[in-house]
Parts: structure tokens; sequence; C-alpha cells
């Protein structure tokens, strides 16, 4: 193993995180250095990071680059549908028969009419756009594939998060934490998602390790059964005690299969730690209010001579 020591800033890969279902994703240190040192605290703090090219890739990212893009394209199909007397939000729920079915009428309709057999075909062709950004059981391959077709508004997004535009993200080069002079690969912080991590898991990351091969094995169906039936407490209790094991590590970490481990990958440097740190800070404390309008200004300085004369 590495060794790297757990400290604030210390990037961990192979964690799980609901909000990024489908990658393993990065566990960045928060916990004060003070408070880690002096042993005051019970588990460390972090924050989910995911790769960042896999950030826009996944669903909560795409959504977030590609919102309105998608919007804008429904609403394109909503116009163009309707000269044709169809409605565009059925048109992008049928499935891709029914539709098919549903132009080739219209065609049909309008056959011999070159005007409006060309609104037909220009319909098609955006629902066919559509479908490459938006679709029923969409893969983070798909979204890669929309990427692919219109890379800019990611481009513009990373941007706007790398200047601090976007308050609940912060770019992390890899140079960063690994100090290796690359700045175009690295991590998408997520500033508003926190875990945990507990003490016991921190010392087995360091030594032995976690990976897929120290998940204790579930015991089949039959072999519950036999260990039941034999009456032995003991032995039922470490049985139940290695599948509380299994499932605690599987929800936890990234352990798919044989080849899936969990490792620190490298601790932040200072001042990007401070300046990763002075980010989260600023966005965790946001609190939303109704701030005075300039009207309850006006009343304010009015007050100060009108109470006056009273």
């Amino acid at each position: 193993m590495n060794s790297f020591s757990i400290d604030q800033g210390t990037v961990i890969y192979g964690v799980r995180s609901s909000k990024y279902p489908t990658i393993p994703c990065y566990a960045v240190i928060i916990t004060a250095r003070c408070d880690i040192a002096q042993k005051k605290v019970p588990k460390y703090y972090f924050l989910v990071a995911v790769d960042a090219s896999d950030w826009f890739c996944t669903e909560h990212g795409y959504n977030i680059v590609y919102r309105e893009i998608i919007q804008n394209l429904r609403n394109g199909i909503s116009s163009m549908a309707s000269e044709i007397d169809l409605n565009g939000d059925v048109l992008i729920s049928l499935s891709r028969s029914d539709l098919e079915t549903v132009i080739s009428q219209k065609r049909i309709e309008y056959s011999g009419n070159k005007k409006q057999t060309g609104k037909v075909d220009s319909l098609l062709s955006r629902i066919k756009e559509y479908y490459i950004f938006i679709r029923k059981d969409m893969t983070d391959m798909h979204r890669s594939e929309a990427i692919k077709r219109k890379p800019r508004p990611s481009i513009e997004e990373l941007t706007r998060i790398d200047k601090g535009d976007r308050n609940h993200y912060y770019y992390l080069p890899q140079h960063a934490y690994l100090q290796n002079s690359v700045y175009n690969k690295g991590l998408i912080v997520d500033l508003l998602e926190i875990g945990k991590l507990s003490i016991k898991d921190a010392e087995m990351i360091k030594s032995p390790g976690i990976d897929y091969q120290v998940l204790p094995k579930l015991p089949s169906p039959e072999d519950m059964i036999d260990v039941v039936n034999t009456g032995i407490q003991q032995e039922i209790d470490r049985m139940l005690s290695g599948i509380h094991e299994n499932r605690r590590l599987s929800t936890n970490y990234w352990l798919n299969d044989d080849s899936d481990y969990v490792a620190i990958e490298g601790v932040i440097q200072s001042p990007w730690c401070e300046h990763l740190m002075q980010r989260f800070s600023n966005a965790f404390i946001r609190i939303g209010i109704d701030n005075p309008t300039q009207k309850d200004y006006s009343d304010v300085i009015t007050r100060c001579y009108t109470e006056v004369t009273k």
C-alpha cells in the first residue's frame, strides 16, 4: 500500500455515492488537520468527487449542462408539430415504431404537397436529434455520445465551475493532488455531497487495504439453512456478521468485481487545499433569504427625516 496518511485534503479512490451511482467516486477529506492530528474526531468527513470527464456523462452532471438545450429542442418539436396538427409531447413519448407509423400517415396525408411533407421530414429530424440528447433508459455512454455531438456547453460549464461561478462544484486538476503538472485531467468536487469515513475503515484503507477480495463471501440460501439448523449461536452470529460486513462494504465502496479497490490517490497540496476549503465554506454557508427590495431601502432612509419631524 502507498505511504500516504489520512489528512485534510487526502483524496481516496473507490467510494460509492447514491448521487453518482454508475461510477466509482472519490472522497476528499475535509476534517480539520488539527482534529485529525489530535485524534479528536470519531470519524472523517469528506466531499464526494467524480472524475471530471465522467461527471458530465453522469445523469446529474449531464442534466445540469444540457437541460436548456433539451428544453429548447422540445419546444421546437412542439412548435413544428402544431404546424401539421400533431402534438409534440405525445410524439416524443411514442415508441420508435409508433412514431414512424404516425409520420408515415402524415406523409400520405400530405402527399403531393411538397411544403407540408417538408415540414413532416423536418419534424422527424428534430425528434431524432432530441433522442440523441434525451431518451428513456439513457446511459452514461449515451450521454457521452450526445456530448460528442455538442461539446461546447460542457466546456463552458467547466469554465464556469473553475471560475467559481457555480457555487456547488469545484474543479480540482490532477496537479493539485498528484503534483504531475497535469491540468487537463482532474476531479469535479461536489461541495454539497458530504460523506463520512469511519476511523476503522480509514486504517483499513492504509493497511492492509480494502478491495473486492476482503468482502466476506455471502452464503448460499442452502448454507444459511444448514448453519441455522445447527443451532450453534456462535456459528449463526458469525454468518450474520459476515453478511452485514459484506453489505456495509459494498454499500459504501465500489467493490463490484475482482478489479475494484479502495486506495489513497494523493493529497491536495497548498494552496489548492485551502482554496478548495474556502469554496466549500462559501457554498455550505449560503442560505437563501428574501432580500429587502429597493423600496424597503428607500423607506428606511425616508424614516430618517419623517420620524424626526413628527
